[in-house]
């Protein structure tokens, strides 16, 4: 059926030329009504479950009064006041009239065709940035839905467990303030938890979450495989100290036009080398498996390979395969115990990095000088045939990406 947001644009158009500025705002926020506390205790909307739960669930009414506290103008579900249904007109308007759009994302919110349309008028028809957070009780049969389909490959935030609130709400506001600064077209301005993405870097992170001490900390993950000795992401922060470092809880902003895979790309493709943190759960694991596949294959990037968890499993992976061919000792922190084998272990790392870092300068150097010269290797290939034994992503089914490894090749005539 056509999205009746679409074919009510019009009218929105019809406000914008009459200069009403009621339906203009900061920031859009779409949610279904069963999911909000406060709806459902009003009677705007009937609980999805028993009233008890919603205690212990995220109110997007609740999300809406705080970045309101920060001073920023937030519209949502608009209402007639003369009988408390939903106003499509107006909220076609504030959707288009809004410099962000959050998007509230549960079971439920894919299941309510007001929602669906919502969010697919404000991604498809007026392409707006767009942030989505998860709320609900839990459940996750929206990924295999259009609205998964619509947010695929964007970083979203997880709002679902209420312990983490207020980091998350910080998560959140920063990735508000960055899209802000953007729709205005200025410097960001004071320091933000996610920065805008620096082009050039030196060392590319590559790793699994599960391997991460602090993710397990944050509650990012549910089983931890390894131990703060070797984790990833405090390992980055010593390297951090001397050289520039692309991290993808740093790095990855949503809303962004570009998705999630296309800002990975980016940031392969500008650094100097990779520091692959390779374990049982980093073999085990598409995303990373294409990461590596990609650095190492495709863009031919000089990488580290360091062995984090709690086992060698990976070995008799395609990871393992890669690094053996490619001729690389592994630098094994599985046995690091203390600090002082930790700091031992980074001195390691970075001679390794300095061999990989001067000798991409040099290179470059050369080149730069050499008129003649082909242009660099980033400058030439953003791309490349797929061979066998690449893992790819493959196009939906039912609304869902899926992983897949290519086992032949038919050439057609």
């Amino acid at each position: 059926p056509p999205n009746i947001f679409d074919i009510l644009q019009s009218n929105a158009l019809a406000q914008d030329n009459s200069a009403n500025v009621a339906t203009h705002c900061d920031v859009y926020l779409s949610y279904c009504p069963s999911d909000s506390r406060t709806d459902v205790k009003s009677g705007l909307a009937t609980a999805h479950t028993d009233t008890g739960d919603y205690d212990s669930m995220t109110d997007p009414m609740q999300l809406k009064k705080d970045l309101e506290s920060k001073g920023y103008k937030v519209l949502s579900n608009i209402r007639n006041p003369h009988n408390q249904e939903l106003d499509l007109n107006k909220i076609v308007s504030c959707i288009r009239n809004c410099k962000l759009f959050v998007s509230c994302i549960s079971d439920e919110y894919a299941n309510n065709e007001n929602c669906r349309m919502e969010i697919q008028y404000a991604k498809k028809t007026v392409r707006k940035n767009l942030i989505p957070i998860i709320v609900g009780n839990g459940g996750w049969n929206w990924q295999a839905s259009v609205v998964g389909m619509l947010i695929a490959g964007e970083r979203y935030i997880d709002f679902v467990k209420q312990e983490n609130y207020q980091e998350k709400l910080d998560d959140l506001k920063a990735q508000v303030d960055n899209l802000m600064v953007e729709a205005a077209g200025k410097p960001t301005a004071g320091p933000v938890l996610v920065k805008p993405i620096d082009n050039k870097q030196d060392i590319f992170i590559s790793y699994c979450w599960s391997n991460s001490f602090l993710s397990k900390q944050n509650n990012e993950v549910k089983v931890l495989s390894g131990s703060q000795f070797n984790d990833p992401r405090r390992i980055k922060a010593l390297l951090a100290e001397k050289y520039k470092v692309w991290l993808d809880i740093e790095q990855l902003t949503s809303g962004q036009v570009t998705g999630m895979f296309e800002q990975i790309t980016d940031g392969l493709l500008n650094s100097k080398c990779v520091c692959a943190f390779v374990s049982s759960e980093y073999a085990k694991s598409d995303n990373c498996k294409m990461e590596f596949q990609f650095a190492t294959k495709s863009l031919k990037k000089p990488f580290i390979p360091i062995c984090v968890g709690e086992d060698m499993g990976w070995e008799s992976s395609v990871i393992g395969a890669l690094v053996t061919g490619a001729g690389h000792n592994v630098i094994n922190l599985l046995d690091v115990g203390s600090e002082a084998e930790l700091l031992k272990k980074i001195e390691e790392i970075v001679d390794k990095v300095s061999d990989h870092v001067e000798e991409v300068e040099e290179r470059s150097a050369a080149e730069d000088a050499d008129t003649d010269a082909p242009p660099a290797y980033n400058e030439v290939i953003k791309s490349r045939a797929p061979q066998v034994g690449d893992h790819v992503i493959s196009h939906h089914q039912k609304h869902a990406y899926f992983t897949s490894t290519i086992l032949s090749l038919m050439q057609l005539i």
